[in-house]
């Protein structure tokens, strides 16, 4: 019962804080969308998962950041790295059939080429974001639906809350891609801070794409070069097998 609740309760409670902030800040200039953003997060999901751990007696080692596992971060990174270029891809062919020109606008509202303003959307999309959303479907959900249904079950389930949980068809697919990477890596690494750095990672290069890249802030997005995703899908192999390779004993 409790597992059924938490998902329409984050849901719910995320879309509560949304609306408040869209009335309390407004959304007409970058800075206070972008504040109303990292605020939404930090009440929408932060206080419903400090909620959801005290009801569920979760602690640090539950939640999967007990410590930083050092050895993990670098292979982490890779992974998600590894992937963004064929996430990209797969995303470019879904602009072919379905787009979202509100979204866009959103996005275009939200980035900036400016330094002030760059580090100021990478503090939303590459710091809050990660943080709120990795505890909350990684840290809190997945966990919970893997005693229910199985690891695998899991990582599909908790992938595609995530999914939906971004609002917008221009998001689901890369969303949904990237939930599974982040589950199967949280699984892989025992630990939620390699899942955290590899989601700052995927957001501020995104971020970089769409500031510096307008063509990349589509639609349609430009379909990456095959070395490029090619390439970047081997590192991804690479670096997954290393991460499923326990440390050697000296």
């Amino acid at each position: 019962m409790a597992l059924l609740l938490f998902p329409p309760l984050l849901l719910f409670c995320f879309l509560f804080a949304s609306h408040l902030c869209s009335i309390w800040i407004g959304t007409a200039t970058p800075d206070r969308f972008r504040l109303a953003l990292a605020t939404a997060q930090i009440l929408g999901l932060g206080l419903p998962c400090l909620l959801a751990a005290e009801f569920f007696r979760l602690g640090r080692s539950e939640l999967g950041i007990p410590s930083i596992p050092w050895r993990t971060l670098l292979p982490a990174a890779f992974l998600v790295l590894g992937l963004w270029p064929g996430i990209l891809a797969l995303d470019s062919l879904r602009e072919a059939w379905v787009s979202d020109p509100e979204r866009q606008d959103l996005f275009k509202l939200l980035v900036s080429t400016d330094p002030a303003g760059f580090l100021k959307l990478l503090a939303t999309v590459s710091v809050v974001a990660p943080l709120m959303e990795e505890i909350a479907f990684r840290g809190i959900l997945q966990p919970l639906l893997e005693k229910a249904w199985g690891k695998g079950l899991a990582i599909l389930l908790s992938a595609g809350l995530f999914s939906l949980y971004h609002m917008s068809v221009e998001q689901y697919l890369a969303a949904f891609l990237l939930g599974i990477a982040l589950g199967w890596l949280r699984s892989a690494a025992g630990s939620l801070w390699p899942c955290i750095l590899g989601h700052a990672l995927h957001n501020a290069v995104t971020a970089a794409g769409m500031a510096f890249l307008p063509s990349w802030a589509g639609p349609p997005s430009p379909m990456p070069p095959l070395p490029l995703w090619a390439g970047g899908l081997l590192l991804a192999l690479v670096a997954a097998r290393a991460l499923k390779t326990p440390p050697a004993q000296g």
